[in-house]
Protein backbone atom coordinates (compact mmCIF):
# COMPACT_ATOMS: atom_id res chain seq x y z
CA UNK A 1 0.00 0.00 0.00
CA UNK A 2 0.84 3.39 -0.96
CA UNK A 3 0.53 6.29 1.87
CA UNK A 4 0.04 10.17 0.86
CA UNK A 5 2.90 12.09 1.98
CA UNK A 6 3.22 16.25 1.12
CA UNK A 7 5.58 16.11 -1.28
CA UNK A 8 3.36 14.10 -3.85
CA UNK A 9 0.12 16.33 -2.32
CA UNK A 10 1.73 18.94 -4.23
CA UNK A 11 3.08 17.39 -6.90
CA UNK A 12 -0.42 16.06 -7.61
CA UNK A 13 -2.72 18.73 -7.38
CA UNK A 14 -0.01 21.21 -8.80
CA UNK A 15 -1.87 24.31 -10.41
CA UNK A 16 -2.72 23.48 -14.22
CA UNK A 17 -3.26 19.98 -13.34
CA UNK A 18 -6.72 18.06 -13.92
CA UNK A 19 -7.54 15.25 -11.86
CA UNK A 20 -10.82 12.88 -11.92
CA UNK A 21 -11.98 10.88 -9.16
CA UNK A 22 -14.33 7.81 -10.41
CA UNK A 23 -16.17 5.00 -8.88
CA UNK A 24 -19.16 3.07 -8.19
CA UNK A 25 -22.33 5.26 -7.15
CA UNK A 26 -22.07 5.29 -3.28
CA UNK A 27 -18.50 3.74 -3.68
CA UNK A 28 -16.66 6.36 -1.31
CA UNK A 29 -15.84 8.86 -4.27
CA UNK A 30 -16.70 12.26 -2.18
CA UNK A 31 -15.42 10.80 0.82
CA UNK A 32 -11.89 10.56 -1.10
CA UNK A 33 -12.62 13.89 -2.07
CA UNK A 34 -13.06 15.03 1.25
CA UNK A 35 -10.26 13.48 2.45
CA UNK A 36 -8.14 15.29 -0.13
CA UNK A 37 -9.86 18.89 1.14
CA UNK A 38 -9.11 18.37 4.60
CA UNK A 39 -4.97 17.24 4.18
CA UNK A 40 -5.06 20.16 1.49
CA UNK A 41 -7.05 22.71 3.32
CA UNK A 42 -3.95 22.09 5.84
CA UNK A 43 -1.29 22.37 3.55
CA UNK A 44 -2.03 25.71 2.94
CA UNK A 45 -4.21 25.39 -0.03
CA UNK A 46 -7.83 27.28 -1.00
CA UNK A 47 -10.40 24.96 -1.50
CA UNK A 48 -13.22 25.49 -3.75
CA UNK A 49 -15.95 23.01 -4.51
CA UNK A 50 -19.36 22.37 -4.92
CA UNK A 51 -19.82 19.43 -2.67
CA UNK A 52 -22.06 20.74 0.42
CA UNK A 53 -20.75 21.09 3.62
CA UNK A 54 -23.24 21.61 6.93
CA UNK A 55 -22.90 22.03 10.66
CA UNK A 56 -24.38 20.44 13.39
CA UNK A 57 -26.13 22.49 15.59
CA UNK A 58 -28.30 20.72 18.06
CA UNK A 59 -29.08 17.47 18.93
CA UNK A 60 -32.37 16.46 20.67
CA UNK A 61 -33.12 13.99 23.18
CA UNK A 62 -33.50 11.26 20.42
CA UNK A 63 -30.23 11.50 18.80
CA UNK A 64 -31.07 13.39 15.83
CA UNK A 65 -29.06 15.75 14.52
CA UNK A 66 -30.03 19.58 13.26
CA UNK A 67 -27.58 20.47 10.67
CA UNK A 68 -27.43 23.97 8.88
CA UNK A 69 -25.28 24.55 5.53
CA UNK A 70 -21.49 26.00 6.84
CA UNK A 71 -18.44 25.85 5.37
CA UNK A 72 -14.75 25.33 7.33
CA UNK A 73 -12.55 28.48 6.52
CA UNK A 74 -10.40 27.55 3.41
CA UNK A 75 -12.93 26.10 1.74
CA UNK A 76 -15.34 27.84 -0.44
CA UNK A 77 -18.52 27.03 -2.07
CA UNK A 78 -18.73 27.56 -6.04
CA UNK A 79 -22.19 27.79 -7.28
CA UNK A 80 -21.03 28.90 -10.89
CA UNK A 81 -17.88 29.34 -12.95
CA UNK A 82 -18.13 33.06 -12.57
CA UNK A 83 -18.29 32.75 -8.93
CA UNK A 84 -15.30 30.17 -8.82
CA UNK A 85 -13.02 32.73 -10.97
CA UNK A 86 -14.03 35.80 -9.06
CA UNK A 87 -12.97 34.03 -5.58
CA UNK A 88 -9.79 32.80 -7.11
CA UNK A 89 -8.94 36.02 -8.48
CA UNK A 90 -9.75 38.08 -5.34
CA UNK A 91 -7.72 35.83 -3.50
CA UNK A 92 -4.58 36.14 -5.78
CA UNK A 93 -4.97 39.79 -5.87
CA UNK A 94 -3.85 39.16 -2.08
CA UNK A 95 -1.67 36.88 -2.46
CA UNK A 96 -0.45 35.22 -6.33
CA UNK A 97 1.91 32.82 -4.89
CA UNK A 98 -1.21 31.17 -3.49
CA UNK A 99 -1.72 27.43 -4.18
CA UNK A 100 -5.85 26.26 -5.07
CA UNK A 101 -7.74 23.55 -5.96
CA UNK A 102 -11.32 22.82 -7.35
CA UNK A 103 -13.66 19.59 -6.89
CA UNK A 104 -16.10 19.57 -9.08
CA UNK A 105 -18.66 17.12 -8.16
CA UNK A 106 -20.56 15.23 -10.61
CA UNK A 107 -19.20 16.71 -14.17
CA UNK A 108 -21.60 14.17 -15.96
CA UNK A 109 -24.23 16.68 -14.87
CA UNK A 110 -23.24 19.84 -16.40
CA UNK A 111 -21.14 17.62 -19.39
CA UNK A 112 -20.76 14.23 -20.65
CA UNK A 113 -18.89 12.24 -23.23
CA UNK A 114 -21.76 12.57 -25.13
CA UNK A 115 -21.35 16.47 -25.52
CA UNK A 116 -18.23 16.14 -27.08
CA UNK A 117 -18.53 18.23 -30.08
CA UNK A 118 -20.89 21.09 -28.45
CA UNK A 119 -19.86 24.66 -27.82
CA UNK A 120 -20.11 23.83 -24.34
CA UNK A 121 -17.49 21.22 -24.26
CA UNK A 122 -15.04 23.38 -26.37
CA UNK A 123 -15.18 26.25 -23.58
CA UNK A 124 -14.86 23.61 -20.93
CA UNK A 125 -11.67 22.55 -22.96
CA UNK A 126 -10.34 26.06 -23.03
CA UNK A 127 -10.95 26.86 -19.13
CA UNK A 128 -8.97 23.89 -18.35
CA UNK A 129 -6.04 25.23 -20.75
CA UNK A 130 -6.35 28.71 -18.65
CA UNK A 131 -6.09 27.35 -14.97
CA UNK A 132 -2.54 27.02 -15.06
CA UNK A 133 -2.00 30.81 -15.23
CA UNK A 134 -3.92 31.68 -12.01
CA UNK A 135 -0.72 32.37 -9.79
CA UNK A 136 2.63 32.39 -9.85
CA UNK A 137 5.42 29.82 -8.88
CA UNK A 138 8.58 30.58 -6.30
CA UNK A 139 10.96 27.25 -6.76
CA UNK A 140 13.46 29.11 -4.14
CA UNK A 141 10.55 28.63 -1.33
CA UNK A 142 9.52 25.08 -3.23
CA UNK A 143 5.27 27.19 -3.50
CA UNK A 144 3.67 26.44 -6.99
CA UNK A 145 0.29 28.81 -7.48
CA UNK A 146 -1.92 27.92 -10.07
CA UNK A 147 -5.62 26.32 -9.79
CA UNK A 148 -5.81 22.47 -10.04
CA UNK A 149 -9.02 21.18 -11.03
CA UNK A 150 -10.43 17.59 -10.34
CA UNK A 151 -13.37 16.29 -11.64
CA UNK A 152 -15.76 13.59 -9.80
CA UNK A 153 -17.96 11.37 -12.03
CA UNK A 154 -19.35 7.96 -11.59
CA UNK A 155 -18.15 6.62 -14.98
CA UNK A 156 -15.02 7.65 -16.16
CA UNK A 157 -15.51 6.48 -19.69
CA UNK A 158 -19.14 7.54 -19.74
CA UNK A 159 -18.68 10.43 -17.37
CA UNK A 160 -15.60 12.14 -19.20
CA UNK A 161 -15.40 12.94 -22.70
CA UNK A 162 -12.15 11.33 -24.55
CA UNK A 163 -10.82 14.78 -24.92
CA UNK A 164 -11.19 15.44 -21.27
CA UNK A 165 -9.58 11.61 -20.38
CA UNK A 166 -6.74 12.39 -22.42
CA UNK A 167 -5.70 15.23 -21.09
CA UNK A 168 -6.16 14.16 -17.37
CA UNK A 169 -2.74 14.03 -15.17
CA UNK A 170 -3.91 11.66 -12.70
CA UNK A 171 -6.93 9.37 -11.97
CA UNK A 172 -8.24 7.98 -8.92
CA UNK A 173 -10.49 5.19 -9.41
CA UNK A 174 -12.65 3.53 -7.06
CA UNK A 175 -14.14 0.57 -9.37
CA UNK A 176 -15.54 -2.69 -8.49
CA UNK A 177 -13.87 -4.50 -11.64
CA UNK A 178 -10.37 -2.67 -10.25
CA UNK A 179 -11.15 -3.55 -6.65
CA UNK A 180 -12.56 -7.59 -7.51
CA UNK A 181 -8.62 -7.75 -10.27
CA UNK A 182 -6.93 -6.27 -6.87
CA UNK A 183 -7.98 -9.03 -4.70
CA UNK A 184 -7.44 -11.66 -6.96
CA UNK A 185 -3.43 -10.31 -7.43
CA UNK A 186 -3.10 -9.63 -4.39
CA UNK A 187 -4.40 -12.56 -2.02
CA UNK A 188 -2.46 -11.41 1.47
CA UNK A 189 -5.52 -12.86 3.67
CA UNK A 190 -6.73 -9.87 4.32
CA UNK A 191 -10.53 -8.76 3.54
CA UNK A 192 -10.51 -5.54 2.45
CA UNK A 193 -13.41 -3.12 2.22
CA UNK A 194 -14.04 -1.81 -1.25
CA UNK A 195 -14.35 1.68 -0.07
CA UNK A 196 -11.48 1.47 1.83
CA UNK A 197 -9.26 0.63 -1.57
CA UNK A 198 -8.29 3.67 -4.21
CA UNK A 199 -6.47 3.23 -7.35
CA UNK A 200 -4.02 5.53 -8.46
CA UNK A 201 -3.03 6.04 -11.85
CA UNK A 202 -0.58 8.55 -13.37
CA UNK A 203 0.04 9.52 -17.13
CA UNK A 204 -2.23 9.01 -20.22
CA UNK A 205 -0.49 5.41 -20.89
CA UNK A 206 -1.47 4.05 -17.55
CA UNK A 207 -5.05 5.75 -17.36
CA UNK A 208 -6.23 4.62 -20.17
CA UNK A 209 -5.39 1.21 -19.55
CA UNK A 210 -8.20 -0.80 -18.10
CA UNK A 211 -5.98 -3.55 -16.63
CA UNK A 212 -3.42 -1.59 -14.85
CA UNK A 213 -4.17 -1.27 -11.01
CA UNK A 214 -1.66 1.63 -11.03
CA UNK A 215 -0.69 2.63 -7.37
CA UNK A 216 -3.12 1.47 -4.34
CA UNK A 217 -3.97 3.24 -1.86
CA UNK A 218 -5.90 2.94 1.29
CA UNK A 219 -8.53 5.21 2.08
CA UNK A 220 -8.62 6.93 5.46
CA UNK A 221 -11.31 9.20 7.16
CA UNK A 222 -10.89 12.95 8.78
CA UNK A 223 -12.99 14.87 10.96
CA UNK A 224 -15.36 16.23 8.00
CA UNK A 225 -16.18 12.80 6.66
CA UNK A 226 -18.25 11.60 9.40
CA UNK A 227 -21.58 12.63 10.42
CA UNK A 228 -23.11 9.72 12.26
CA UNK A 229 -19.83 11.22 14.97
CA UNK A 230 -20.94 14.34 14.37
CA UNK A 231 -21.32 16.50 17.89
CA UNK A 232 -22.83 20.22 18.12
CA UNK A 233 -20.84 22.79 16.11
CA UNK A 234 -18.99 20.02 14.02
CA UNK A 235 -18.59 20.89 10.24
CA UNK A 236 -18.96 17.58 7.96
CA UNK A 237 -19.88 16.90 4.24
CA UNK A 238 -23.81 17.07 3.01
CA UNK A 239 -23.41 13.18 1.88
CA UNK A 240 -26.50 13.07 -0.54
CA UNK A 241 -26.10 16.80 -1.75
CA UNK A 242 -24.03 19.16 -4.33
CA UNK A 243 -24.22 22.43 -6.02
CA UNK A 244 -24.98 21.99 -9.90
CA UNK A 245 -22.68 24.75 -11.73
CA UNK A 246 -23.90 27.26 -14.29
CA UNK A 247 -21.29 29.76 -16.17
CA UNK A 248 -23.29 32.32 -13.65
CA UNK A 249 -24.09 36.00 -14.02
CA UNK A 250 -21.81 39.13 -14.56
CA UNK A 251 -21.66 41.77 -11.85
CA UNK A 252 -24.79 44.04 -13.07
CA UNK A 253 -26.69 40.99 -12.86
CA UNK A 254 -26.99 39.79 -16.13
CA UNK A 255 -26.89 36.33 -17.06
CA UNK A 256 -23.58 35.25 -18.35
CA UNK A 257 -23.80 33.22 -21.48
CA UNK A 258 -21.98 30.74 -23.59
CA UNK A 259 -21.19 33.15 -26.29
CA UNK A 260 -20.22 35.26 -23.35
CA UNK A 261 -17.99 32.90 -21.93
CA UNK A 262 -16.09 32.17 -25.05
CA UNK A 263 -15.63 35.36 -25.49
CA UNK A 264 -14.38 35.93 -21.78
CA UNK A 265 -11.99 33.33 -22.42
CA UNK A 266 -10.28 34.42 -26.03
CA UNK A 267 -10.21 37.67 -23.57
CA UNK A 268 -8.46 36.29 -20.42
CA UNK A 269 -6.07 34.32 -22.11
CA UNK A 270 -3.86 37.40 -23.48
CA UNK A 271 -3.17 38.22 -20.42
CA UNK A 272 0.06 37.29 -18.41
CA UNK A 273 -0.36 35.63 -15.11
CA UNK A 274 0.36 38.91 -13.44
CA UNK A 275 -2.06 40.68 -15.26
CA UNK A 276 -4.89 37.40 -14.97
CA UNK A 277 -6.84 38.70 -11.44
CA UNK A 278 -7.49 42.20 -12.51
CA UNK A 279 -8.47 41.37 -15.80
CA UNK A 280 -10.99 38.40 -15.15
CA UNK A 281 -12.71 40.84 -12.47
CA UNK A 282 -12.83 43.42 -15.20
CA UNK A 283 -14.47 41.37 -17.53
CA UNK A 284 -17.10 39.79 -15.21
CA UNK A 285 -18.25 43.64 -14.06
CA UNK A 286 -20.17 43.41 -17.45
CA UNK A 287 -19.28 47.17 -18.49
CA UNK A 288 -16.85 46.49 -21.29
CA UNK A 289 -16.77 47.96 -24.14
CA UNK A 290 -17.04 46.01 -27.51
CA UNK A 291 -13.81 45.67 -30.10
CA UNK A 292 -14.64 47.39 -33.25
CA UNK A 293 -12.55 45.08 -35.26
CA UNK A 294 -13.84 41.42 -34.07
CA UNK A 295 -16.63 42.55 -31.45
CA UNK A 296 -14.59 41.49 -28.68
CA UNK A 297 -15.52 42.45 -25.42
CA UNK A 298 -12.72 44.34 -23.65
CA UNK A 299 -11.57 47.40 -21.20
CA UNK A 300 -10.15 49.31 -23.93
CA UNK A 301 -12.09 52.19 -25.18
CA UNK A 302 -11.88 50.62 -28.88
CA UNK A 303 -9.87 47.39 -29.60
CA UNK A 304 -9.39 43.80 -27.57
CA UNK A 305 -5.77 43.18 -28.61
CA UNK A 306 -2.91 44.53 -30.95
CA UNK A 307 -3.42 42.65 -33.69
CA UNK A 308 -6.76 44.54 -33.88
CA UNK A 309 -5.69 47.95 -33.60
CA UNK A 310 -3.10 47.07 -36.19
CA UNK A 311 -5.54 45.68 -38.44
CA UNK A 312 -7.44 48.75 -38.10
CA UNK A 313 -4.79 51.24 -39.04
CA UNK A 314 -3.86 48.91 -41.83
CA UNK A 315 -7.61 49.58 -43.16
CA UNK A 316 -7.48 52.96 -42.38
CA UNK A 317 -3.97 53.30 -43.82
CA UNK A 318 -5.19 51.20 -47.07
CA UNK A 319 -8.85 53.43 -47.46
CA UNK A 320 -6.63 56.70 -47.53
CA UNK A 321 -4.54 55.70 -50.85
Amino acid sequence: MTEFNEDWLRKTFKGGKTNSISGDKGGGKTHLAVLFIAILKALGFEVFTNILFKKCVSIDKNGRKKFVEAYPEGIHKVESLTDLLKQICQILMNDPYKPSVFFWDELQNSLSAYDWNTELFRAIIKFLSITRKFGLDDNKRNISGGLCVTVMTPSFYRGIPKAIREELDSAFMKDEELYELFMKMFPDGKIYDQKEICFYKRGRRNILNEYNLGEIFEVGTCNLCDEDKAKVGDIVYAQKGFSFLEFGKFDTGKKLKLDDFNDFLNYTSKAIPEDLPKCVLDYLKGDMNKCIICGNETPNPKYCSRKCKNKAYYESHKMSK
